[in-house]
């Protein structure tokens, strides 16, 4: 099974390419759920995460990477971006859209990089 690469500070977490569309999944679909409740300030995420989903949609296995440094360009991003990783962590996927176990996996390897990663500079 092929994987891509997350990339973050000059690190990279290994993420099969199935379970990076079942993170996209998870990140797109509560969304929505996030801003009625806790909605820290990521109104800039959709149009990130639809990105995320065409490029994985149209490349290659194994080559579905996703560079966080290019939506992550704050301290303020970051942190509201972990908030939601979080807060995905305890989320009941809606009506079973998304493999919660693998999205799970995929983002703890996320927030291990994440705070693991130098940040941008």
């Amino acid at each position: 099974m092929t994987t891509s690469a997350i990339y973050f500070g000059g690190g990279a977490a290994f993420v099969r390419d199935p379970d990076i569309r079942e993170l996209l999944k998870a990140i797109g679909l509560n969304f929505m759920a996030y801003m009625e409740g806790p909605g820290a300030a990521i109104d800039w995420l959709p149009e990130v995460c639809k990105a995320w989903m065409d490029d994985h949609e149209n490349s290659a296995p194994g080559l579905r990477d996703i560079e966080l440094e290019e939506a992550l360009t704050t301290p303020e991003r970051k942190a509201g971006f972990v908030a939601y990783l979080h807060w995905l962590l305890l989320r009941v996927p809606p009506d079973n859209m998304y493999d919660m176990k693998i999205a799970s996996a995929a983002i703890d390897r996320i927030l291990a990089l994440l705070s693991e990663a130098t940040e941008p500079t």
